[in-house]
């Protein structure tokens, strides 16, 4: 075992910020990849008929971690691990970890000009890519980094020097340096509020505290790596979000059992999976969870093992926990919501089931262990800004410096708005900021508005989310075109799936010839064009 999960929580002056941290702790994310050694011939990964144990993804990432040093990366180099879920994403994932490098999270579902920009800001040393994303990258030819396609990674046949001997444990700039947690750990690249995607930089520090917390609030401290009994969890989400990556640190290091779909998300899979591999745990997004609560075989299917679901990426509708509750009744008193963001390094507060959210509107929980929470210029109803202090928050977006997200006394400015009651709980009331969330998946309006704006015969846009029944909100776009523009809208749909991921693209348009409706201080009215949204719009077909 390299480093201890102490019990004990204390203040730290860390980066001239004082913050709260467990003592002791490990220093380096290699230590959960050693702790994971303890689980040995324990099933790890599963997808579809293929199985890896613990003993497999280890010795693979020591294996791939030779690869990566062999084609150019040094200790802190950044790595592009781009593609979707896979039990090759776990194995680079860990690779990079062993190898010293920094883990740089590619969305696999990026535009090409999204791919690029994000290669351009993180100028990788090395690109680990499913079979479709290496092939983008030939095509392109907008970087210099050499490409390793994994689908060879499992087989140990990659492009290094064809050394398949284990590497040692302990990265070689840990041993060079000794361990620094400050140290860049991963790189997740957010669509913040802004408009392209920022690459918000989380360090060893930040990643170990997060799992520190999850082992305080489970009651598992002291923990001893190889103490856990199975548990099998099903994994849905994107594993480049922030709660995938928590999902792959907690399953190494509890000894769990991770479950992949076979491809996209489809809740009869869903289902199938939970049967034949009797899940007990899924985090999910309430997307997610009302197309399986909707699937016409439900009431047939043997859900018993389900004990535990977890809801996060945006907020639940109502009406829902009842019916989770009803469907999963095993996992009735055990499902539990977070509120969090990828700036903040994941969960800042998060309540359950056994609590009374189901009654209250709005009430995400009380502050995880090392959260420092405060609300921002509060009105006469105590509502204002989400402030938020953390060792688990990020360090800053890559390439940037003073960007206002974090103040000089280390407090994190969420851009949401809530208040906190009496007794500390946190109550979610609105964002400030101008984002859209998708079924889970962040969306800068921002972003999309520069976008379309830049096809011809467009004037102005503003996009905006409405409410969808089974995806939380949708993309809209109301766009003011200039005269003789009759044939835009087939160009605009062009223009936007060339340009944009496919959770970004509009698919609801209002196309307008009169200009958009200004508010008093000269700025597009979008509380207006919500209220006014055209019931014979333009509709198309949204693509899922």
């Amino acid at each position: 075992m390299t480093g201890p999960w102490g019990t004990e929580i204390g203040v730290e002056i860390a980066g001239g910020v004082p913050l709260r941290l467990f003592h002791p702790r490990p220093r380096h994310l290699s230590a959960v990849l050693t702790d994971g050694e303890a689980w040995g011939d324990r099933v790890h990964l599963v997808q579809g008929d293929r199985e890896l144990t613990f003993a497999e993804v280890v010795d693979g990432a020591h294996r791939v971690a030779a690869t990566l040093r062999a084609s150019g990366l040094r200790g802190g180099g950044r790595v592009m691990l781009v593609g979707h879920g896979a039990p090759e994403w776990v194995v680079g994932f860990w690779a990079i970890v062993a190898a010293g490098g920094v883990v740089t999270l590619g969305n696999a579902w990026w535009s090409d000009d999204e791919l690029a920009h994000a290669l351009a800001v993180s100028t990788p040393d090395v690109i680990v890519a499913d079979a479709a994303i290496a092939a983008r990258l030939a095509a392109r030819a907008s970087h210099d980094a050499p490409v390793i396609e994994w689908s060879s990674l499992l087989a140990g046949d990659g492009d290094g020097d064809g050394d398949a001997s284990p590497a040692p444990s302990t990265p070689p700039a840990v041993v060079a340096g000794g361990p620094d947690e400050s140290d860049p750990a991963v790189v997740l690249f957010t669509s913040g509020t802004t408009g392209k995607a920022k690459g918000a930089i989380l360090s060893h520090r930040a990643l170990i505290a997060a799992l520190h917390s999850t082992l305080y609030v489970t009651r598992r401290l002291p923990y001893e790596p190889g103490s856990a009994p199975p548990d099998v969890m099903l994994s849905t989400g994107p594993l480049f979000h922030i709660g995938g990556i928590y999902a792959l640190l907690q399953a190494l290091l509890f000894g769990r059992t991770l479950v992949f779909l076979r491809g996209r998300f489809d809740a009869g899979e869903v289902l199938d999976v939970i049967e034949s591999r009797r899940v007990e745990r899924w985090p999910a997004v309430p997307t997610m969870l009302q197309r399986v609560l909707d699937h016409p075989s439900l009431p047939d299917r043997d859900v018993s093992s389900v004990r535990s679901l977890a809801v996060g990426g945006s907020a639940l509708p109502a009406g829902l926990l009842e019916r989770m509750q009803q469907a999963f009744p095993n996992a009735s008193r055990h499902v539990s919501q977070v509120y969090g963001l990828t700036e903040a390094g994941g969960t800042l507060t998060s309540t359950s089931s056994r609590d009374d959210s189901a009654s209250q509107p709005g009430l995400v929980g009380q502050p995880m262990p090392l959260v420092e929470l405060r609300i921002d210029r509060p009105d006469e109803a105590g509502i204002g800004e989400i402030v938020a202090r953390t060792p688990t928050q990020m360090t800053g977006y890559l390439g940037t410096t003073g960007d206002g997200v974090i103040d000089a006394d280390g407090w994190l400015h969420t851009g949401d708005l809530g208040r906190l009651d009496d007794d500390g709980r946190l109550f979610l009331t609105g964002r400030s900021k101008d984002l859209i969330i998708r079924g889970g998946e962040n969306v800068a309006a921002a972003h999309v508005e520069r976008v379309l704006g830049s096809c011809p015969g467009v004037l102005e846009v503003a996009v905006l989310g409405l409410p969808h029944e089974d995806l939380g909100e949708e993309v809209a776009a109301a766009v003011f075109v200039a005269p003789g523009s009759d044939d835009l809208t087939e160009r605009l749909r062009a223009h936007a799936k060339q340009h944009l991921a496919y959770f970004e693209r509009p698919t609801r348009w209002c196309i307008r010839h009169d200009g958009l409706p200004l508010n008093s201080v000269g700025k597009v009215d979008k509380l207006r064009l919500v209220r006014e949204w055209p019931v014979a719009e333009l509709e198309t077909q949204s693509a899922t």
